[in-house]
């Protein structure tokens, strides 16, 4: 990452909690002050190297793998987030993923924004994979245009922070055309993309799938 930083490539920091808390809550008081103290380490040790910190990762994901309780307790993550990062680099920029073409996602990602969500974010990001999932229900079309009109309404910049075909699902032919599909969609609609990831290294195996 230094050398790449070094390029003018700067990569995007995820904050995330450990998997060993329980998904269908937020964290405890107890919990709240080793995450800021977590959060502080974090960015004060990355100064100069990330200026871009993925809040969560999927907080209004349907399954309780990445969600973080309730969207006001998801806010209230966000607020407490925003502040140490602003206070240890000014010059960090935040980024809430707001998926928002799943009904329960949608319904999620909506009352946080109605609550004030977007004043303490600096990008929006989606991660489209139901819109490359044969079995799924959305075209690539449908959901860049919800989230666009999404961000537009708030006036924020969009970006697809991830999105990627693993080997599980895809030979090496059909991850290509995904690939194509997807940056010509994101370029057409300037929308910065990050793909997951171009290596042949696998990424561990979760429920029973390969990244």
């Amino acid at each position: 990452m230094n050398i790449a930083a070094k390029n003018g490539l700067y990569p995007i920091g995820q904050l995330i909690g450990h998997d060993a808390k329980p998904k269908d809550r937020a964290f405890t008081a107890e919990e709240l002050v080793a995450w800021e103290k977590f959060v502080r380490v974090q960015v004060r040790q990355n100064k100069g190297l990330v200026y871009f910190w993925e809040i969560w990762n999927e907080p209004a994901m349907t399954e309780l793998r990445f969600r973080y309780g309730t969207p006001a307790e998801y806010l209230e993550l966000l607020q407490r987030t925003q502040k140490i990062i602003r206070e240890e680099n000014p010059e960090a920029k935040i980024i809430v993923t707001a998926d928002y073409i799943d009904t329960e996602a949608k319904v999620f990602t909506t009352e946080f924004l109605r609550l004030g969500g977007a004043d303490y974010l600096d990008y929006l990001s989606f991660h489209p994979y139901n819109a490359i999932d044969p079995q799924g229900r959305y075209s690539l079309a449908e959901t860049i245009a919800q989230e666009k009109e999404l961000a537009e309404r708030y006036n924020k910049p969009l970006w697809i922070t991830e999105i990627g075909a693993p080997d599980s699902d895809s030979d090496e032919a059909h991850q290509a055309e995904l690939a194509l599909t997807l940056f010509e969609a994101a370029n057409a609609n300037k929308i910065p993309l990050v793909w997951f990831h171009w290596s042949d290294h696998r990424v561990p195996a979760i429920d029973g799938q390969a990244g």
